[in-house]
Formats: C-alpha cells, structure tokens, sequence
C-alpha cells in the first residue's frame, strides 16, 4: 500500500519482502522515475546456457503505438536444444519456426516486453545475430553476461536486450531492507516493481515521503 509521510531524518529504512506466484528475475527499486538499484538473486557465476532475447517499448504514447517485432536469430559456433517465448498472448504471434541454429517470431509491444529464451548446447561459446524491423545486431555470447547488452531503436525506450540466464531459477521470494537518502526538497517517490522469469511484472505502490 502507499502512503505520504512527513519525516525528520535525512534516510528511511525501506524494508521490502516479496512473494511471487513464479522464480523472481529481478526486483528494481524506483524514486520516482529515478532507478536507485537493481536486485537480481542470481549473480555472474550462476549464469548457465540460458539466453534471453528481450524486445520492449512503443512507437510513441497515444494510439497507434504498437511496434511490430517479426524477427529472426541466427546462432554460429553453438546449436540451439531449445527454444521458448514469453509474454505472448497472440496464437498468431510467437516462434514460427526453429532449428539447431535458427529462430523465427512474430511479436508485437505497446510499452511492454516479450522475450525469445534460447538453450544452448554449450554455456559461452559462439555468436548471436538478430533481425528485426526496428534495429539489428549481433555479439560474442561470451560478452553477454548479468546486465543487458542494450540495442536501442528509438521510440518510448524500444530496444532489443541480450543476457544471460542461469539455466533454472528457483527463488520466489526476497526479503531485503535498504537505507534511502530523501531528497533536500520535494518529494522522494519510493516504489518497487518486480520481474518474475516467466515475463509477469508487479509494482507496489509510491510511499511519497518529504522532510520536515
């Protein structure tokens, strides 16, 4: 629940306990629009052969805003075991086709996300390609690794992510406390928003503090 508070200190212990209905992915803390930290309950050596192709955004705010994703992925010096999308709710829409080195889809967002999570044969080895309409790209799988590798393509934040994934996750709950330095002046807006593995989102709501 949020609330407005009037505080004499400088800091607040924010304590966050979540629970999720699937393995949680990530869980970001938010002032305002302000990213203060990423929590991920995984860390660099618990990435596996997991890799996640992230497309996300909007042509612009209003109607009209849909971007279509219709795109492919090659993989060189690795094969694909297998192959899934998230965030697909168009039977339409999703994997058209996929082999050992190739992947196919049909996706669109309006201000959201979907995903393409690919199993390879051998953790770190070999090299991604990507098309799509909006922007294109490639890297070494050996260079992806917790945080994102971004290709941004204009819009309301559009762009395609690559990371890597541990090959499971397991984790459906945090429990953290962290100190929070408020604002000078005007209000600090502190939210979280939750990111499970299976592409479902959950924020809470703004707790607005200002000083006394």
């Amino acid at each position: 629940m949020g609330d407005i508070a009037r505080i004499e200190e400088t800091e607040v212990d924010l304590v966050i306990e979540v629970v999720g209905s699937a393995p949680i992915e990530r869980l970001d803390i938010f002032d305002g629009l302000d990213l203060i930290e990423t929590i991920r309950p995984y860390m660099a050596s618990d990435l596996g052969r997991r890799v996640r192709l992230v497309y996300q955004g909007a042509e612009y705010r209003g109607r009209a805003r849909t971007t279509t994703w219709d795109g492919s992925l090659s993989i060189e010096g690795n094969r694909i075991e297998r192959a899934t999308v998230i965030n697909n709710w168009n039977l339409d829409r999703g994997i058209q086709s996929k082999d050992a080195s190739t992947v196919t889809w049909k996706a669109v967002t309006t201000g959201t996300y979907g995903a393409i999570d690919l199993w390879l044969e051998i953790a770190a080895a070999g090299r991604l390609a990507f098309r799509t309409a909006p922007v294109s790209g490639a890297a070494a799988i050996a260079d992806l690794g917790v945080e994102p590798l971004a290709f941004a393509a204009g819009g309301l934040e559009r762009a395609v992510l690559l990371q890597r994934l541990p090959d499971a996750m397991s984790d459906r709950r945090i429990e953290l406390r962290r100190k929070v330095g408020l604002r000078a002046t005007g209000d600090t807006r502190l939210y979280v928003r939750v990111q499970q593995e299976d592409g479902h989102r959950m924020w809470s709501s703004p707790i607005y503090l200002f000083r006394a």
